[in-house]
């Protein structure tokens, strides 16, 4: 009989840190998909600044850091195609941010950025509008990409503190030890 109660506790502890395991590894992933959005926000302000540096100066000095940006922009977006890869609505989100600022690029930036010699200030400032509307659209989906990234993860954590509060009751000579990956994640309190 003791021998089965052994064996029961040490599956259950194997099962207890299997999950921990398999937690860590999605809060790990959100945390990336999370950082790696919040990058793309951070190349889409820096890509609007470097087009509006040409637009008010003319200066070519501003059309290489643009490019540069531009690229980071597209390798970045790639980064977070791969990090939501299986996740259909996220996917279809990406993909959105992707096509919008293809429009941006194609409708309003590139055109701008030609030789400014027959430019008239007038044809400027509709597709600069334009253009506001096309990168506050990507922000906005990117946003939600963020959003339901963190929700995922708030449902994970919200799961996994459940079931430690039910492990507490189902092992009550587990109090006072910490559960987890030995980083200290969750101490249950010992009974005095």
């Amino acid at each position: 009989m003791g021998v089965l109660a052994i064996a029961g506790l040490t599956a259950f502890f194997i099962f207890l840190a299997f999950r921990e395991h398999n937690f860590d590894q999605l809060r790990a992933h959100t945390l990336e998909t999370l950082r790696t959005a919040n990058k793309i926000q951070n190349e889409l302000a820096n890509l609007e600044t470097e087009h509006r540096g040409y637009l008010l100066t003319g200066q070519a000095s501003y059309r290489e850091p643009f490019e540069h940006r531009k690229s980071l922009a597209d390798s970045r977006l790639n980064e977070l195609t791969a990090l939501v890869a299986g996740d259909k609505a996220q996917e279809e989100r990406v993909d959105q941010i992707k096509k919008t600022i293809a429009q941006w690029l194609q409708q309003v930036a590139l055109p701008e950025m030609h030789p400014r010699g027959n430019l008239r200030m007038s044809a400027v400032v509709p597709s600069s509008v334009l253009g506001k509307t096309y990168i506050d659209q990507a922000r906005k989906i990117l946003q939600t990409v963020q959003e339901t990234a963190q929700n995922a993860l708030n449902s994970q954590t919200q799961a996994n503190q459940s079931n430690l509060s039910f492990e507490a009751l189902v092992c009550p000579q587990t109090r006072g030890r910490r559960f987890g990956n030995g980083k200290g994640r969750v101490w249950l309190p010992a009974d005095q």
